[in-house]
């Protein structure tokens, strides 16, 4: 509510009785030759203009982007080893890192958000540690960019890891996926030692018709300190072909046995991931992965 003026105020605010108009231009001789008039007449122009130029500007910002702009990939490589392209679910993949990669699988997409990208990874230096970045970057058919996001993975000395991506696109609409290492950092090793799995099982679930297959595994550590917010994957294989994985989060001690658990998600390198979730004969890898973060 706006607070009614004083009659002091009022007062001030009357406007004063209109002045006698000015003299006539013509017959005066004052005219548009008078500078000030002309000044005036300048000013109105550069004013106008500017505000066209304003306007239009503001309604190029408003209108739509093009559909046909296709933005420029923005990682910079640092490795030199590229395994060449592979093709997983129909999509071509390319690597750029010092790691060596094996095959990839995909997931599908899950809850209709999000798909992961899995590979088996390994590191060939004996005495260093190495700490890598990636950026993950799905394509369309027509080049456009559909997604890009970070990755990393530390592994010790001569250890072998699981690379996980995960991306938040349809999985059919991606063409191609680009994975390019955007920063390693080789280093002396957060620590040493290794963990070893003893003993799996797996035990198959059905609630509501959905059907969920837990793996459990037992392990021995030979690590020389306990590491901090550890994770350790399980990945399926048969005949050398990635089936499933997971990720558990369990307290590891510097030596000593511990055991977890955790469920499985299906991944393929064919068209479509295979029902039963896992083939006969599966057998189950582990993976340390270490926070460098977090032990240093």
């Amino acid at each position: 509510m706006s607070i009614p003026p004083t009659p002091e105020q009022h007062a001030q605010s009357v406007p004063p009785p209109l002045a006698a108009p000015p003299p006539d231009p013509a017959s005066s001789g004052w005219g548009l030759r008078h500078p000030l008039v002309i000044a005036l007449i300048v000013g109105c122009v550069v004013m106008l203009t500017a505000t066209l130029v304003l306007a239009s500007t503001a309604l190029s910002l408003l209108r739509p982007a093009s559909s046909a702009a296709v933005p420029t990939p923005t990682p910079t490589p640092t490795g030199d080893a590229d395994p060449g392209a592979q093709n997983a679910r129909g999509i071509d993949i390319t690597t750029h890192s010092d790691l060596e990669f094996g095959q990839y699988a995909l997931s599908d997409t899950l809850e209709g958000i999000y798909t992961y990208l899995i590979a088996p990874v390994s590191w060939s230096d004996q005495t260093s540690g190495i700490d890598v970045s990636f950026d993950i970057t799905a394509f369309d058919a027509e080049g456009r960019i559909l997604d890009r996001r970070p990755a990393s993975t530390y592994l010790l000395p001569g250890h072998e890891g699981l690379f996980v991506g995960l991306f938040t696109v349809q999985l059919s609409d991606v063409a191609r996926i680009s994975v390019e290492q955007t920063r390693a950092k080789v280093d002396a090793p957060l620590m040493t030692g290794t963990i070893t799995m003893t003993r799996s099982e797996t035990l198959a679930k059905s609630e509501d018709g959905i059907r969920t297959v837990y793996v459990a595994g037992a392990f021995l550590s030979t690590l020389s300190k306990a590491p901090t917010y550890p994770d350790v994957y399980f990945a399926a294989f048969a005949d050398g072909e990635l089936y499933a994985f997971c990720v558990a989060y369990p307290d590891i001690p510097a030596g000593g046995e511990f055991a977890d658990s955790c469920a499985l998600t299906a991944v393929t390198r064919e068209d479509r991931v295979r029902d039963d979730l896992l083939p006969d004969g599966a057998e189950f890898r582990a993976y340390l992965e270490l926070d460098p973060l977090a032990e240093r």
